[in-house]
């Protein structure tokens, strides 16, 4: 067992509040952090899906929706919510993290928490700031990511974006029951129910050649019903009245 600033959070166990979590080797395709990096990535998604402040509350509930007009108590929740502060959200992004990000953009990924966990010059040249990411106010971590994602270099967009993404995935999987207040009623039940998942094909009616019909004469052979081939096919037989034959595989 290691102490709290040097214990690992792989996605098999992973706990916001835990200090005192075993950890085996690095294993590619597993994203592993100690408990400084595991506070930066939630800042980070604090960054994209963070608490708006009064002026900006104020301004959303002002917007002329359907949603805003029924009342803006849900509104407001909806504005209050700061992923960073959701015990759960941390295991969302880093399953996404595991499932959806190449194990050599993982170690990527890895290199820039640590480096934005530490203060120092590592972290400046990332952040214009000798403080850890996480202990920068929220404006100032908003600030930063959204330089991220007009960097002149290549790898801190990707992983702008890598993050980004993933985070607005996580998130809008299970809203925290906010789906009411985008005017989403949420998923289709039925889409996910048995009917929609019957795997059903029509019942088609094929030639049958015999011996006596082993040659069948055509005026036109389509090869394919796919890239238009059954309108064509289709077609030729209705406005010319040539016989047309439809290969399908």
């Amino acid at each position: 067992m290691t102490d709290g600033t040097d214990e690992h959070i792989s996605i098999q166990s992973v706990t916001s509040d835990s200090k005192t979590n075993e950890i085996s080797e690095h294993t590619d395709g597993l994203l592993q952090l100690n408990y400084k990096q595991a506070r930066v990535l939630r800042a980070i998604c604090g960054a994209f899906i963070g608490e708006l402040d009064v002026d900006e509350l104020d301004k959303l509930c002002e917007t002329e929706t359907k949603v805003t007009k029924e009342g803006d108590e849900r509104v407001r929740e909806f504005g209050k919510l700061d992923v960073s502060k959701k015990d759960d959200f941390l295991d969302r992004i880093i399953d996404q993290l595991s499932k959806s990000v190449l194990p050599h953009k993982m170690s990527e990924i890895e290199s820039l928490l640590k480096r934005l966990s530490n203060r120092g010059v590592s972290t400046y040249r990332m952040t214009s700031s000798m403080k850890a990411f996480n202990e920068l106010g929220q404006k100032q971590r908003e600030a930063i990511v959204s330089k991220w994602s007009t960097s002149q270099i290549a790898a801190n967009r990707q992983i702008f974006g890598i993050l980004y993404h993933l985070t607005c995935v996580a998130f809008w999987s299970d809203p925290y029951g906010l789906y009411p207040v985008i005017g989403y009623p949420g998923p289709d039940p039925e889409a996910t129910g048995p009917k929609c998942q019957e795997r059903t094909f029509p019942e088609y009616e094929f030639v049958e050649i015999t011996d006596e019909t082993k040659e069948l004469n055509y005026d036109i052979v389509v090869v394919g019903s796919g890239a238009g081939g059954s309108v064509i096919a289709a077609r030729l037989a209705r406005m010319t009245g040539n016989s047309v034959l439809l290969i399908e595989k």
